[in-house]
């Protein structure tokens, strides 16, 4: 065993490391809590290398791949999620990330640990930006992003651009209380002793394993739709308490929370890339594609008219989108700088 760790790579390629930062195995535990009294210079780059096991490597039960390899696989992933370009004529595109890249993203990690900040990059698609405060645990997305987080319970949380999550501390031990903004696919492990509750506002929805969306990115209104189990969803204020399955959803409006039934064939196809559309208002529709390709779009020209939008449009470019549209809204787009400038004519 190395005695003496001079970079992050000479961290992630050591077998005592990994065993105890994954597994805590008490024998590599012992050598590295004493390894750290003797070397106090080293912490800020002891707690870079654990953060980027913890988030790099998602199996925990799994250490035995090179570290560096599944580093620099994941910084690489970043860092294209990261270059991800939206231009209006363009599709996405993913750059392939260089060596300097990547050491690069290494010595920007130890810049912000050096800071007091931490970046810790979750899911596979899109970097999540996690800030822990106040015992609570915050991942969010930026418009244009979206990713999945894995949480210790065993449950996954899909979430949509522009969206957050927090929880305290003791998750899956404690407690499975989550707090939303935004949009959120849930895929909740069973555990039959700790009920998983997610709130939005004053709504609460409780599971104890399926699978559902939230959606409250229109407040005070939140839409919940259960894909498979059961949930409950209840209002704090008003006491109001509905059971789902399968198919039926709940909506909360005006205060009051309304249930029906809805398309499950044609739900949650965001996770997948596709955004559809079916008798949406234009300017709900324009604040979906603010949302989706993180780009600013101002809308003018409604007046008080806001012309419906039906279209399905499958991982496409955003100037793709405009034009179909303006097939059946009388619309015109242009650039001017970061901004685009959608305008509705008068037919």
């Amino acid at each position: 065993m190395k005695k003496s760790f001079e970079n992050i790579e000479d961290f992630l390629s050591d077998a005592s490391f990994k065993h105890w930062v994954l597994k805590k195995a008490p024998e590599s535990g012992t050598f590295w809590k004493e390894w750290l009294k003797q070397h106090p210079e080293k912490e800020a780059l002891y707690k870079a290398a654990e953060s980027l096991l913890l988030n790099m490597v998602p199996d925990t039960g799994n250490c035995e791949s090179n570290g560096k390899s599944r580093l620099e696989a994941r910084i690489s992933s970043s860092i294209r999620n990261k270059e991800v370009k939206k231009p209006i004529g363009d599709k996405v595109s993913f750059p392939k990330a260089s060596h300097f890249l990547l050491s690069f993203m290494i010595c920007l990690i130890l810049a912000v640990l050096a800071t007091e900040l931490e970046l810790l990059p979750i899911g596979n698609q899109a970097d999540n930006e996690e800030e822990v405060s106040a015992k609570w645990i915050t991942k969010t997305t930026l418009p244009g992003q979206k990713s999945k987080v894995h949480l210790s319970d065993g449950s996954t949380i899909t979430l949509n651009a522009a969206s957050e999550i927090k929880y305290k501390e003791g998750f899956g031990i404690s407690h499975r209380d989550i707090c939303l903004s935004g949009e959120a696919f849930f895929e909740i492990a069973k555990n039959d002793t700790l009920a998983f509750n997610v709130y939005v506002d004053d709504l609460v929805t409780t599971a104890l394993g399926t699978s559902f969306n939230i959606n409250s990115y229109d407040r005070p209104s939140v839409l919940v739709q259960l894909a498979t189990g059961k949930v409950k969803v209840r209002s704090l204020s008003t006491s109001q308490e509905f059971p789902l399955i399968p198919g039926e959803q709940i909506k909360l409006s005006n205060d009051q929370l309304l249930k029906s039934q809805f398309n499950l064939a044609n739900s949650f196809l965001w996770k997948d890339g596709i955004l559809l559309f079916e008798k949406m208002p234009l300017s709900k529709v324009i604040k979906e594609l603010e949302r989706w390709y993180g780009r600013e779009i101002s809308l003018t020209g409604v007046n008080g008219k806001d012309p419906l939008v039906t279209g399905r449009f499958e991982n496409d470019y955003l100037s793709n989108v405009l034009e179909t549209i303006s097939f059946s809204v009388p619309l015109t787009y242009r650039i001017e700088d970061k901004q685009i400038l959608v305008h509705l004519k008068t037919r």
